[in-house]
């Protein structure tokens, strides 16, 4: 967590918008409906500007390293 609270400190620094974004084990976490919705507000925060960190999303990294690249 000491990494979190370093890059909250870089964008408050740079005045930079920041989300933070946790994945879980949670069932309903796991689920293809939460995955599209994380992606959507991912993508909405990008598009706006905003630094995103993600925590623990394994299932939805590779949507973005298809979408980026």
């Amino acid at each position: 967590m000491k990494t979190i609270a370093y890059l909250q400190r870089v964008c408050i620094a740079c005045k930079r918008d920041f989300e933070v974004f946790y994945g879980s084990d949670f069932v309903e976490d796991e689920g293809e409906e939460a995955a599209y919705k994380l992606i959507r507000d991912i993508a909405y925060c990008m598009e706006k500007g905003t630094f995103c960190i993600l925590l623990n999303l394994e299932s939805i990294y590779q949507s973005f390293y298809d979408m980026l690249n």
